[in-house]
């Protein structure tokens, strides 16, 4: 998984994090490109029959993603998406 990367990307917009900068054009950038990437990985562990796979190949919202993934008891994925990643959580 890409949770390393996800942690190396909130390590280095540490600032705008603590400041609470969510129009940061850059930190979003790289934000969705760090989540693209770990959904990517994430989804390669998931059968094709799972409703959060589904989820994930229909590009459905993130907060649907953490709603699914909560009901499949995928506790480490649902925690990076809520804690890590809520500048994307309208995504």
């Amino acid at each position: 998984m890409t949770g390393t990367l996800v942690g190396k990307f909130i390590d280095d917009h540490y600032d705008c994090k603590i400041r609470n900068v969510k129009n940061c054009k850059d930190c979003k950038k790289k934000c969705e490109w760090a989540l693209d990437s770990y959904l990517a990985d994430f989804r390669g562990t998931l059968d094709d029959e799972s409703p959060t796979a589904q989820a994930i190949d229909n590009q459905e919202p993130v907060k649907r993603l953490v709603e699914l993934a909560r009901k499949e008891c995928h506790h480490e994925f649902v925690a990076l998406l809520d804690m890590e990643m809520p500048i994307l959580v309208e995504r």
